[in-house]
């Protein structure tokens, strides 16, 4: 598996000027926390005391860097690299405070520079919760300089319930010369012009003007987009309907399956071996997916891992044991395979769970990569493969 990490560094402007953004590290001391449970062992930011080392472009809380982004009124706000994580600087009289929290919404932790009356006392609790009006205010205002929005033309998906491509206009972003970001989806190029995601939708752009996302089976499920809102209209008012760009959109679609990408998928399976021998897990594994996905039965695991890895918090407390594996399944005579991480919830003193669970780990930066004389491809879990079916037994 190979490990991509992408930071996001935006050029930002002032905020406040203040000694915390002197390069030297200074120590936060909490005054009120909104999680549900005030556990300093399981939340990372819950802690009594911080230590924040600020630098020019970034501030370092634990193992954790916060990156500066701009703010549509001029402010700033710092945010972890995956962009899950919200830090805000505010100025209150008497006191300079910090704002860490996980999600932007609901849970924060609050913390104060300044000390109380005297050097061993810490800032006294503050239970106004202004400051979270103030993390949502600062969310609400982030801009991305990358973001470009496409406006709905025409969709033949049987109603906007059944994807989450057919909205008004979507936030378009390219992350790299491989990858676009669609709404928080990430679609991963397979040749020139035609990117798929994890979930298996496929998403056509032919020029820097027009998108088309396409269901993964059924070729006449579409929704079609132009950058320009007022093109987007006039199609619209004209009724526009979308025969050319669909049949251009299925036909890079079959170029594809039928190209080198084909090839290098079935490079894959055919060297695939199973790295664990365990009879029992790999029935249990079955079970649940033709208990969830009947109508695609599974007659193969072929496990990834040698045996099951601990996934532990940023406090290196246990969160799951799992093993990567891939399930193998036809439909309509047809040989499919897709890879998850199957395991067990841990459920706290050194016990996991009896029932089995799975995951997707479907973000970016994680991934099984192939590459042969044809080329590369990457194999992103829940992502559906098709192969020669005599590849494997």
């Amino acid at each position: 598996m190979k490990l991509i990490t992408i930071l996001f560094l935006v050029v930002v402007l002032p905020f406040v000027q203040s000694k915390i953004f002197a390069q030297e590290e200074k120590t936060f001391y909490i005054t009120n926390t909104t999680y549900e449970a005030y556990q300093v062992d399981k939340v990372p930011f819950a802690m009594r005391k911080m230590t924040v080392v600020p630098k020019d472009d970034s501030i370092a809380i634990v193992d954790k860097i916060f990156y500066k982004t701009s703010l549509k009124d001029g402010g700033i706000l710092y945010l972890t690299a995956d962009r899950k994580s919200y830090l805000l600087a505010i100025d209150k009289p008497e006191q300079v405070g910090f704002i860490v929290s996980p999600n932007g919404k609901d849970w924060s932790c609050y913390f104060r520079y300044k000390k109380g009356k005297n050097e061993k006392s810490i800032p006294p609790p503050d239970l106004s919760n202004e400051e979270a009006g103030l993390l949502k205010e600062a969310v609400g205002k982030i801009v991305d300089p990358r973001i470009h929005y496409y406006h709905i033309t025409y969709s033949s998906f049987v109603s906007r319930a059944n994807t989450y491509f057919a909205e008004d206009s979507l936030p378009v972003i390219a992350v790299s010369t491989d990858t676009i970001s669609v709404g928080g989806n990430n679609f991963i190029k397979k040749s020139d012009g035609l990117y798929k995601s994890p979930g298996n939708t496929y998403l056509y752009m032919p020029d820097n003007e027009t998108l088309v996302f396409r269901d993964p089976d059924m070729s006449s499920w579409a929704s079609f987009y132009q950058k320009d809102i007022n093109n987007a209209n006039k199609l619209i008012s004209q009724e526009y309907k979308s025969e050319k760009e669909l049949a251009a959109t299925n036909k890079a679609i079959s170029n594809m399956k039928n190209g080198k990408s084909k090839a290098i998928i079935d490079s894959y399976f055919a060297g695939l071996r199973n790295k664990k021998n365990d009879a029992a897990l790999a029935s249990t594994i079955t079970k649940y997916w033709n208990s969830h996905w009947p109508a695609s039965p599974a007659y193969k695991v072929i496990f990834l891992d040698e045996d099951f890895h601990i996934a532990t918090n940023d406090l290196g407390i246990p969160l799951r044991k799992s093993i990567s594996a891939w399930v193998v399944y036809k439909e309509n005579n047809q040989c499919f395979g897709q890879w998850h991480e199957y395991g067990y919830e841990y459920m706290g003193g050194g016990t996991y769970a009896k029932e089995l669970s799975y995951w997707k780990m479907n973000s970016r930066d994680f991934y099984i990569t192939k590459e042969t004389s044809q080329g590369r491809e990457d194999l992103h879990s829940g992502e559906r493969f098709t192969f020669d079916c005599s590849l494997i037994k």
